[in-house]
């Protein structure tokens, strides 16, 4: 049972992580930076854990790796704040491993704390809201990207390279406990590697806007850790599981809403 369905969560995860992917990449160059840390921010990587998670595991681990990806979630608004920031002027390896770093830091210090959901919903709050506050230029600032030209399998090809790390990952944790699930879940995987496809392609200036975005978009991800860390023994897996999976899906249908009507007034003001 354990091997079988590992193996079917693999295969989810590195064709759902390949195209979100492929979807960012391709909504960046078209829409702009938004849609792109829109994209980004579903939860493609981190539901089909929880998914295979529910299936293997009680409630009550969980509920653990839960409370250990929100605390987690934390570091990947790090990482977005610091690539925001050393971006621009910087070449991929410095850019990116630079945030990688600061990713690895934080969730190891993450890892040293002993979390419950008050204080895991607040280290958000503050990373994301101080985040969001520091990076507001660099949101502002950036366009669609326009389409470079480019070998036809080079994107594909470095999608399903990101869904076999992807895989990797997730093979590794069930062996190490909830606490180490739940961090490792929350590598920033999607995000990283958008940046290493765009960054060679585009220049840092241009993949900065994007990193920006996701600040505002991430959260999503916290809301749904949240109410599967309170709900997941009470409610029970597919009312926990189901839950947080509308609430992860409304925060980027809000945001795609207020900025519609933000538009709408600067248009009837404009004209």
């Amino acid at each position: 049972m354990l091997e079988h369905s590992l193996l079917f969560a693999l295969t989810i995860k590195i064709v759902a992580v390949a195209a979100l992917v492929i979807g960012a990449l391709t909504a960046a160059e078209r829409a702009g930076p938004f849609w792109g840390a829109l994209i980004v921010s579903l939860p493609v990587s981190v539901g089909p854990t929880y998914l295979i998670l529910a299936l293997d595991h009680d409630s009550g681990f969980i509920a653990r790796t839960a409370l250990e990806s929100l605390a987690g979630n934390a570091a990947i608004g790090l990482f977005l704040v610091a690539y925001a920031l050393l971006g621009a002027g910087r070449g991929v390896a410095a850019a990116l491993g630079g945030s990688i770093a600061v990713w690895a830091v934080a969730s190891v210090l993450v890892g040293q704390i002993s979390w419950i959901a008050a204080t895991a919903t607040l280290a958000n709050l503050a990373v994301f809201g101080i985040g969001a506050w520091a990076t507001r230029r660099q949101a502002a600032s950036g366009a669609a990207l326009g389409r470079r030209d480019k070998s036809w399998y080079e994107t594909p090809l470095r999608a399903l390279s990101v869904g076999l790390l992807v895989a990797s990952v997730t093979s590794v944790s069930y062996a190490i406990g909830p606490r180490a699930t739940g961090l490792l879940a929350m590598f920033p995987i999607a995000s990283a590697s958008l940046a290493g496809i765009l960054h060679p392609r585009f220049g840092g200036r241009a993949v900065v806007p994007i990193m920006a975005s996701a600040i505002r978009t991430v959260p999503s991800l916290a809301v749904g850790l949240l109410i599967i860390t309170l709900t997941i023994e009470p409610w029970g897996k597919i009312g926990s599981l189901s839950a947080a999976l509308l609430a992860t899906l409304a925060w980027p249908m809000g945001l795609v809403a207020l900025r519609a009507r933000q538009r709408s007034r600067m248009a009837v003001a404009s004209g």
